[in-house]
């Protein structure tokens, strides 16, 4: 009987430290930093490309000058809040 307690105690204390044990992985959230980071970056490289190619769309005369100013006026808020948040995260 005393063997069983203990074998389960055991086994309970060996489940709820596996469990439990990715919250105290530093390491992890690092990592996780990073990866924002980098994907805040692709962001960031993505929208300025879409600013170029809206110019040139607009010099050749593919879009009118109000569709000009709505999508690029969008895509300057888009960048404007990835940078935004990426000063935040370096903070």
């Amino acid at each position: 009987m005393i063997l069983e307690f203990f074998l389960i105690s055991v086994m309970f204390i060996a489940s709820a430290l596996y469990a439990v044990y990715p919250l105290f992985q530093p390491a992890q959230a690092l990592s996780s930093d990073v990866e924002i980071q980098e994907t805040l970056h692709l962001k960031k490289r993505v929208f300025y490309q879409e600013i170029k190619e809206l110019d040139i769309d607009y010099e050749l005369g593919n879009i009118s000058q109000e569709d000009y100013t709505i999508a690029r006026d969008e895509l300057k808020r888009s960048v404007s809040i990835v940078i935004k948040d990426i000063k935040q995260l370096n903070k």
